[in-house]
């Protein structure tokens, strides 16, 4: 069975109470989605266990919390590599 690439975007702002899904797609969809995520600048990462589990959510929930402390690791990592790259 060929699977189709996935990728799902999240959102989060101090004002939410959890990350929610902004959007996501599958195949081409998900291409795009990337396409822009680098157009943007804005991480990425790739792994397939969480974005099976967040392809799940619709879009506009918030995630579930049996995912909050890997996206929480994530967010962290991308916010320290964000200050790094700001720094010069």
């Amino acid at each position: 069975m060929l699977m189709r690439k996935k990728a799902v975007a999240l959102r989060y702002g101090e004002e939410l109470p959890a990350p929610f899904v902004l959007a996501k797609g599958a195949g081409v969809h998900a291409d795009r989605l990337v396409e822009l995520a680098q157009a943007y600048e804005i991480p990425i990462t790739p792994s397939h266990s969480l974005t099976e589990t967040l392809f799940e959510i619709d879009i506009g929930e918030m995630i579930p919390e049996s995912v909050y402390e890997t996206v929480a690791q994530l967010l962290v990592f991308f916010s320290r590599v964000g200050e790094r790259s700001n720094r010069g």
